[in-house]
């Protein structure tokens, strides 16, 4: 009996494991999904700093993203509208391979960071170059 309630507990403590998993993963693509409707200026603007808060540890940075970043998030949900594609998709499946979802998080808002504040934007459909 003792046996058997160690496989239940085992089965049990597996199964709150990969709901956890689940969950961080879950997370983590929607954090990414808000992370690709950020605005360049926002990405690349030191202005938008508002506060900086520092301890012995860690150095904590709070935004004011403001109206550029509402406008260039609102026109990014647009371009999904129109294109009914996902934003920077190809960005997204270059990092496929990553060992991990965590890994995989952080190379696609890297790369689409970058991008961004450098000025690339999602194509425009039926708009040459």
């Amino acid at each position: 009996d003792d046996d058997d309630d160690d496989d239940v507990g085992d089965a049990a403590r597996r199964k709150d494991e990969k709901d956890a998993d689940a969950r961080t993963r879950e997370a983590m693509r929607d954090g990414l999904r808000n992370c690709l409707f950020h605005a360049p200026e926002v990405i690349a603007s030191a202005d938008a700093t508002v506060t900086t808060v520092t301890t012995a540890t860690t150095e904590e940075t709070e935004y004011d993203f403001g109206t550029r970043a509402d406008v260039f998030s609102f026109g990014v949900v647009l371009w999904c509208l129109a294109t009914l594609e996902p934003p920077w998709e190809s960005i997204q499946r270059a990092h496929d391979d990553a060992p991990s979802e965590t890994i995989r998080f952080l190379g696609v808002m890297r790369d689409v960071a970058s991008r961004v504040a450098r000025g690339e934007r999602l194509p425009l459909p039926g708009v040459p170059g």
